[in-house]
């Protein structure tokens, strides 16, 4: 159940478009809350990102342009 808040971010996120691992880190760290502050809880570092996508999402292709993995929901 670790990082519970930041899976519902994600999933949310990967349902509307596929995207790769900066876009996904960059759109939980400018989150708002319900209330439009800046949010504070489920930021997650790249190597607490990594283990959440690689255990909850799949690895739609590889960006060469970037160089990081497209993500994609289950």
């Amino acid at each position: 159940m670790r990082h519970k808040l930041a899976k519902k971010r994600i999933t949310k996120m990967l349902d509307e478009d596929n995207l790769t691992t900066g876009q996904i880190k960059e759109k939980l760290i400018n989150a708002k809350t319900a209330t439009g502050r800046p949010s504070v809880k489920g930021i997650l570092t790249n190597n607490q990102l990594q283990m959440v996508l690689s255990q909850n999402y799949r690895k739609v292709s590889f960006c060469s342009k970037t160089r990081q993995v497209i993500w994609g929901n289950k």
